[in-house]
């Protein structure tokens, strides 16, 4: 079973400035993320979908193991906005 230090560990390639990654895998059958992703890497993309396939590309052959992943990508920008609102 993929652990959440392992995710962490192949996210570091996208070059994070913030990572939330919460494990809520509710039984050994299967494993489930919930993440949230601020990097530079994504300024290059507007587009949601070439975010997440960057997260999915980092991650490898880890995405045949988990079950469940949701994930919010951000700049640092974006990020910094969102926390100001809050």
């Amino acid at each position: 079973m993929v652990t959440a230090e392992q995710v962490e560990e192949r996210l570091k390639t996208l070059n994070p400035t913030h990572i939330d990654l919460v494990d809520i895998t509710a039984n050994m059958c299967s494993t489930a993320f919930e993440l949230v992703i601020v990097s530079k890497e994504f300024e290059s993309s507007k587009l949601m979908i070439k975010r997440h396939r960057m997260v999915h590309q980092a991650l490898g052959d880890y995405m045949d193991e988990i079950h469940a992943f949701s994930q919010k990508t951000y700049t640092p920008a974006e990020w910094e906005k969102l926390q100001s609102k809050n």
